[in-house]
């Protein structure tokens, strides 16, 4: 992983959660870097799949399997694509790494919300609007990172 440690992932998590562009030096560069960030993605459904599986699921365990393998791997084939066409497929590792490690940084943005949304609710704003309102702010803080890591993880104008 090109010699980045917990702590450094951690830093360069929080780094660009915030959107600071110098956290993308310590989440790696390179096909281990892509790799380890899959896998705590990947533990939890691969975990609840297994024991589906064995308490005799079946085939719905393997369905939802695989529904959990594409939706974690099409974003990646997807910017692979789309960095090889912008001739930036030898920065693509750095992004896709980000970009793994950052959907960590969602629920986190996601519970902050909630916080503030309840805080509104208490002074009587009404719970349908508070719940539009974090809805609504997650999608604009998700789409933003990930144009920040797409931006800066590739060098993007």
């Amino acid at each position: 992983m090109s010699g980045t440690t917990g702590r450094n992932l951690l830093r360069g998590i929080a780094r660009i959660a915030r959107f600071r562009p110098d956290g993308l030096a310590d989440i790696g560069d390179d096909a281990g870097a892509v790799a380890t960030s899959l896998i705590p993605l990947a533990v939890l459904p691969l975990a609840g799949s297994l024991i589906a599986l064995m308490n005799g699921a079946g085939w719905y365990a393997l369905r939802d399997l695989f529904i959990v393998a594409c939706a974690l791997l099409a974003p990646l084939v997807v910017t692979h694509a789309l960095a090889r066409a912008w001739g930036r497929e030898a920065l693509w590792p750095r992004f896709a790494a980000a970009f793994n490690w950052c959907q960590w940084a969602i629920p986190v943005a996601a519970m902050g919300l909630l916080l503030g949304a309840a805080v509104l609710v208490m002074f009587g704003l009404p719970t349908e609007l508070s719940g539009l309102l974090v809805l609504l702010g997650v999608l604009v803080y998700a789409l933003s990172l990930h144009w920040f890591v797409a931006r800066h993880a590739l060098r993007l104008s």
